[in-house]
């Protein structure tokens, strides 16, 4: 194998193992903390919410108190969607992705804020097909992107994103269902 190749691979399951760990993320992007003045932290959690409608995106800005990062009583996800993985870039920008409730819902979503967020459809389509999900996704640098998810059309178990999380793009050059039938 090629040391690209194996880096990849050890690299995925990084993200795999980070992704199911972690899932929430926390940002400080305080400029004076010494004198505690104007803390901008936010935390930013994703998960499944199929029984209440609270929100599988929520969000902090003290670890306590949780606002869902519904839209118009929405759940980005989809009402009974579910998050999986979540990134920050540490300038503004999220990632996260898990599978959307129904086709026009996403399963990789994007914000500069982490309180609004955007479907990463493209022509219509979910990043990781209609019916997929994604696991994990990670920040690379220089508005580089990586997720992994189950892709039910095959097009693409490893995505990566050159434009901050809006558009995606098979990483499959050479390998053909890294990960196998099921994900």
């Amino acid at each position: 194998m090629k040391n690209s190749t194996i880096f990849l691979i050890i690299f995925i399951f990084i993200l795999i193992v980070a992704g199911i760990i972690l899932g929430i993320i926390l940002t400080d992007d305080s400029k004076d903390s010494k004198n505690n003045n104007s803390k901008n932290i936010l935390w930013v959690a994703v998960g499944s919410d199929a029984s209440d409608g609270d929100g599988n995106i929520l969000y902090s800005t003290d670890g306590k108190s949780w606002t869902s990062a519904q839209k118009n009583g929405n759940n980005p996800f989809g009402n009974t969607g579910a998050g999986r993985g979540i990134a920050y870039n540490g300038q503004g920008r999220w990632v996260a992705v898990g599978l959307g409730a129904t086709f026009g819902d996403g399963n990789i979503l994007y914000s500069d804020n982490g309180q609004t967020w955007i479907s990463a459809q493209q022509n219509g389509a979910n990043p990781f097909g209609n019916t997929g999900i994604g696991y994990g996704v990670a920040y690379g640098g220089q508005g580089r992107w990586v997720a992994v998810g189950d892709d039910t059309s095959d097009e693409g178990n490893i995505l990566y994103s050159t434009d901050n999380g809006e558009t995606w793009t098979s990483a499959q050059q050479g390998i053909s269902n890294p990960f196998g039938d099921s994900g």
